[in-house]
């Protein structure tokens, strides 16, 4: 098996349910992982530039929900390389709760 991993990639993005989160926007961190079968003699190329820029356009569309950006990653990743395996965090840095963490996240692995 081969992974490509794009880790801490941090994007400023609309996403949130209250709508003042799309005007102030949300620092999101993202770490992708993709996998392919692979012989050692013969790797395959997994272009992480390319996994890069999904990720970048993903983000760049206003989402309510973090899940609804890991299901929008996925599915981009998967029209990609149908064969893969995805494993994707997407954590919001500064969430609007009453109290102190160092993030939220939500995480998904086939």
């Amino acid at each position: 098996m081969l992974t490509v991993s794009v880790m801490n990639a941090l994007f400023n993005v609309p996403v949130g349910l209250y709508p003042q989160e799309a005007h102030t926007m949300n620092k999101i961190q993202v770490d992708l992982r993709v996998s392919v079968p692979a012989d050692i003699q013969q790797l395959p190329l997994i272009d992480y530039t390319v996994l890069y820029s999904l990720l970048k356009e993903v983000m760049q569309q206003p989402h309510k929900t973090l899940e609804t950006i890991v299901r929008d990653v996925y599915a981009k990743i998967k029209g990609l390389q149908d064969e893969s395996k995805v494993s994707i965090s997407v954590r919001k840095l500064n969430p609007p709760i009453s109290g102190i963490v160092d993030y939220m996240e939500v995480s998904f692995s086939d």
